[in-house]
């Protein structure tokens, strides 16, 4: 069975939203008089290719109010002073054959604010303007635009597996949720009462990619494996093909033939090479980085 993995929380789009270099500090901020007013994660990002860098931070909702929030402008000199604190530095033996280290990277002046809790819109624009007077280009990361970024995101995959082989399709699966690729697997989402046959359409309809997880445990099952597998290679077929991406786990070569035939002939990911081999193959795959 399948369904829509669980949506990305404000924490992992934090973690996966960027691909550049970064360097990270916990810190403290504490008011005039020495007492903490807010704690956030800050990070420097490091774009080497563009020679320019900009900050973000992570704040729970324990600290997500428009004063707390805005001392975190008022000393962002100082979080980019900590972060960068340790140098790094990035080239290439082609096209850079000289080191462009992080110190020498031009702030933007982006400030980007992840705030796990839901800010009003005031609260916004007053962080906005106090960012302007400070020549900082404020963006505001809260509860809403986590809900909007996971419901604009359509799956890339449809996960088809047998129950009993959930300990290795969980740890996939999750490993995919963590680099933000979206994919449809029942454990993360289906609510009690919600309908099998139309999670399982939805979920099939709304996918680029079926993934099928092929083990002797999914061969064996009459029921809905099979029922996932006929409608996956029935959209595989209608489609032109470039649909289902096999994995076999712990299956060999003439079970897959004997059970399907047409299966049997995909290029297929084997879980041989282990877990983390699978989720780096399959990532490539389902993000257009490898022409399977």
């Amino acid at each position: 069975m399948a369904g829509l993995l669980g949506m990305a929380t404000l924490h992992e789009l934090f973690e996966s939203e960027f691909r550049y270099g970064t360097l990270n500090c916990a810190m403290t901020f504490s008011a005039d008089f020495g007492q903490t007013v807010c704690e956030a994660m800050a990070r420097v990002y490091l774009a080497f290719d563009e020679y320019a860098c900009f900050l973000a931070y992570y704040v729970t909702e324990e600290f997500a109010t428009r004063e707390k929030l805005q001392i975190l402008l008022d000393q962002y000199e100082d979080s980019l002073s900590r972060c960068r604190g340790v140098n790094s530095a990035m080239s290439h033996p082609i096209y850079e054959p000289s080191w462009v280290w992080s110190y020498e990277l031009v702030f933007t002046g982006r400030v980007i604010l992840y705030v796990d809790a839901t800010l009003d819109d005031p609260t916004k624009q007053a962080l906005v303007a106090a960012g302007h007077a400070r020549k900082l280009r404020v963006q505001i990361r809260d509860r809403s635009w986590e809900q909007f970024v996971n419901e604009d995101e359509k799956p890339l995959a449809f996960i088809s597996h047998d129950s009993r082989d959930k300990p290795f399709v969980a740890e996939l699966a999750q490993k995919l949720r963590s680099v933000l690729c979206p994919v449809w697997y029942d454990e993360f989402s289906l609510k009690p009462g919600d309908s099998l046959r139309e999670s399982i359409d939805a979920g099939m309809r709304d996918s680029e990619r079926c993934v099928v997880v092929l083990s002797p445990n999914f061969l064996s099952n009459p029921g809905w494996g099979k029922a996932e597998f006929n409608a996956a290679m029935n959209k595989h077929i209608t489609s032109g093909g470039n649909v289902v991406i096999p994995i076999w786990h712990g299956v060999t070569r003439a079970e897959v033939a004997d059970y399907s035939p047409l299966v049997a002939d995909i290029v297929a990911i084997n879980t041989d090479v282990g877990v983390d081999e699978v989720f780096q193959r399959l990532h490539r795959v389902l993000m257009g980085h490898d022409p399977r």
